[in-house]
């Protein structure tokens, strides 16, 4: 894994990419997040497994400002697969980066192989005390910790890695985040996703329950779901192993390009 470097018009980009087999997976991360988003993930995968892992606008090396919708972000990452030459690759998003992938899949279809949804839903309406929260901490410069993303006994250790992370990206783009991923509602429009998708959830999620996995099961054209005991919002994290086995094997069962 290394730092990658890319420009869209005027705007720098920052981005982790590794060399590999197809198809490559396009990471998508969540609210607050960057690039260093999925390192427990990544960790776990297949050093054969190619991936492209960039920092939407606002944070680390990608200059800003931060996009305001869901659609933006995933016009976003399409433009940035583009520009690093990768083909038809399978998007990856956790939280509000699974509605930027579903939306990249609406958009651009030819152009999207398959999608792997982790703890998201085709509605992410946030709660207005979070918005709230996140609104005071951007005035004040600092930072809303997520607490209710974390199973109580996580490891400590692990929450701290992860915080240490999300503190990289401004209160306000972590704001901006929230706002677009509360602005986000696809529920009519799932039957037009046509790319098979792997769904990854935790049955004791308290951000997106298991019914909003259960929904885009029910409602995609192609899909399998997983629902992970003792597992929460978080799960790309804490679950990490897991997970990146179900991506793996999901990515090996996709078709070769060409």
């Amino acid at each position: 894994m290394s730092p990658f470097e890319l420009t869209l018009g005027d705007r720098a980009v920052s981005a982790r990419r590794h060399p590999g087999a197809a198809p490559t997976l396009v990471f998508c991360h969540g609210a607050g997040g960057n690039e260093r988003s999925f390192d427990e993930l990544l960790a776990e995968l297949p050093t054969s497994r190619a991936f492209l892992v960039p920092s939407l606008p606002g944070r680390l090396g990608s200059e800003g400002p931060p996009l305001g919708s869901v659609a933006e972000m995933a016009r976003f990452v399409l433009a940035a697969a583009a520009a690093a030459g990768v083909e038809a690759p399978l998007f990856v998003g956790h939280s509000l980066g699974g509605a930027v992938a579903l939306e990249a899949a609406l958009q651009a279809p030819e152009r999207v192989a398959g999608l792997a949804l982790f703890a998201t839903g085709a509605r992410l309406r946030v709660h207005p005390t979070i918005l709230e929260a996140h609104a005071h901490a951007a005035e004040r410069g600092e930072r809303v910790p997520l607490t209710l993303a974390w199973r109580a006994d996580t490891d400590a250790g692990l929450v701290a890695r992860c915080e240490a992370r999300r503190a990289e990206t401004p209160p306000e783009t972590t704001l901006a985040d929230w706002r677009a991923a509360d602005g986000f509602d696809r529920m009519d429009a799932l039957a037009e996703v046509r790319a098979p998708a792997l769904l990854v959830g935790g049955e004791e999620d308290a951000l997106t329950p298991p019914k909003y996995m259960q929904y885009l099961d029910r409602h995609l054209a192609e899909s399998e779901l997983h629902l992970l005991p003792r597992a929460g919002h978080m799960l790309p994290h804490e679950r990490a192993a897991e997970v990146a086995e179900l991506l793996e094997r999901f990515a090996s069962g996709l078709p070769k390009p060409g």
